[in-house]
C-alpha cells in the first residue's frame, strides 16, 4: 500500500499489458487504475449500506430491519467471493434476509411499528428471526 509498492505493481502490470496487447491498442489507453481488496471493516459498511436500503423500502410500513454483527459476519462468511469483491453480497443479503422479511409481512407477523432483528442461530448454524413491537417511526 506504500507510493513505492504501488508504483512498483502498476509498473508490472504495465509490463504484461505491453507483452499481450498490440501498440496500437496500448496508444488508446490512457491509465491504468489499480484496486485493492476490500476490507473486513469495508465490507460491514458495505452490508450497513444495504439494510440502509431495505429500511428505506420498510420505512413506509413502520418497519425496522435490525442486522447483529454476528449476522454480518455470517453474511461475510457465506456471501463474499474474494474475485466477485462485494457483488455477491447485495444479492444473498435479498435471498436470505429480504425474502424471509417480506414472507413474514405477507404472513402478518409483522405489524406497523415492529423491529425485525437478525441474528445466528449458533445451534443450527442459520439466521434467525425475532420481531419487536416497539418501533416507533419519526
Amino acid at each position: 500500500n506504500s507510493p513505492k509498492g504501488l508504483e512498483a505493481t502498476r509498473e508490472k502490470v504495465w509490463q504484461v499489458v505491453r507483452s499481450y496487447f498490440r501498440p496500437e491498442f496500448l496508444n488508446r489507453l490512457d491509465d491504468i487504475v489499480l484496486f485493492r481488496r476490500l476490507g473486513f471493516g469495508e465490507l460491514h459498511e458495505i452490508i450497513d449500506l444495504i439494510v440502509a436500503e431495505v429500511n428505506g423500502r420498510l420505512r413506509s410500513q413502520d418497519i425496522l430491519l435490525e442486522v447483529t454483527d454476528e449476522a454480518k459476519n455470517f453474511v461475510l462468511e457465506n456471501a463474499f467471493d474474494a474475485e466477485m469483491g462485494a457483488r455477491p453480497l447485495r444479492r444473498w443479503v435479498e435471498k436470505y434476509i429480504t425474502t424471509e422479511v417480506s414472507r413474514m409481512i405477507l404472513a402478518q407477523q409483522l405489524p406497523p411499528n415492529s423491529t425485525v432483528r437478525v441474528l445466528v442461530n449458533g445451534s443450527q448454524g442459520k439466521l434467525a428471526f425475532s420481531v419487536k413491537r416497539s418501533f416507533v417511526s419519526e
